[in-house]
């Protein structure tokens, strides 16, 4: 059996995270998503990687900054992710998230990996604007 302290950081997490997503949502984030989907599967997968609170604002701010299409939803473009399902997506990120970025002082590494300046898949140049997009939504979650 779990501790109720578990529980209680489980509920937080939860709210916490909800909330954090709806902001981003509701500032135009994600204009055209399955909005009660997007949370769901991105709140399975931040308590499936057990993120943190930091790290699942992340997670909610690559989804918003990707919008991907089906399929590309969280941007991953890896062989074994891309196409797939909208949860696979989320746990490619997850993981990634959970590994790389652990605080603030790791978002230009991590931007630099997930968003490479000058990418063969960004002809338009817009990976330039990922990190401070991701700044920027983090700041607006309060983290």
């Amino acid at each position: 059996m779990r501790g109720a302290c578990q529980l209680c950081e489980d509920r937080v997490l939860f709210w916490v995270s909800l909330v954090a997503f709806l902001a981003v949502w509701l500032v135009g984030g994600i204009a055209n998503a399955q909005e009660t989907n997007d949370v769901l599967v991105a709140l399975r997968v931040a308590k499936e990687y057990q993120l943190n609170p930091f790290q699942t604002s992340a997670l909610f701010c690559v989804r918003a900054i990707e919008n991907g299409r089906e399929g590309r939803e969280y941007g991953v473009l890896d062989n074994r992710a891309k196409g797939r399902d909208q949860a696979t997506q989320a746990r490619w990120a997850a993981g990634s998230i959970k590994r790389r970025l652990l605080s603030m002082k790791d978002l230009t590494s991590f931007a630099a990996r997930w968003a490479p300046i000058g990418a063969d898949n960004d002809p338009k140049g817009l990976n330039r604007n990922w990190q401070l997009n991701l700044e920027m939504c983090l700041a607006q979650l309060g983290k």
